[in-house]
């Protein structure tokens, strides 16, 4: 019952906060000067963008994420949060099975961080700093498990 809770104020949070960033981001419609620099899935879609109506809404959430990042930041961490929940679900009678894909994903967020470190905005600094916030905590959560197996596995009176 708590993993419902959990996953229904998870998706509360993530609704929300997609809605929001979408809201944010359709400010890109009034801003003609920032089209070439905020639109890559519009221009990937559809060439050049020269009006409103070439840009494909998935972009305000990159001019949302850059311009006015707290919303598009809650939308990732409730995604990861919902894979970390799911994947431990699937996982849990397998928890080694688990810590290594945490570990796995720790290392690429790292090096996603070291991607969205290139991007210019302040909205691009707090996803790189905040993927290695997390990159990091997955890394230490992977290897304290996998410390706790190697100490629960010495023999009883075994020194080393």
């Amino acid at each position: 019952m708590r993993y419902i809770i959990q996953f229904v104020f998870v998706m509360i949070i993530l609704l929300f906060s997609s809605l929001a960033s979408w809201y944010e981001g359709s400010e890109l419609l009034n801003r003609p000067f920032e089209w070439k620099y905020s639109t890559p899935f519009s221009e990937m879609m559809n060439g050049e963008v020269v009006s409103k109506a070439d840009i494909i809404q998935l972009d305000y959430f990159i001019y949302s994420l850059k311009f006015q990042p707290f919303y598009p930041l809650l939308m990732i961490m409730s995604i990861l949060y919902l894979v970390y929940m799911s994947t431990y679900l699937l996982l849990r009678k397998n928890l080694k099975k688990f810590y290594l894909i945490l570990g796995t994903t720790g290392i690429a967020l790292l090096l996603l961080s070291a991607i969205a470190n290139d991007f210019s905005s302040q909205g691009g600094q707090y996803v790189s700093q905040l993927f290695i916030a997390l990159g990091i905590v997955n890394l230490l959560f992977a290897v304290g498990y996998l410390f706790k197996e190697h100490v629960n596995s010495k023999p009883i009176g075994h020194s080393s």
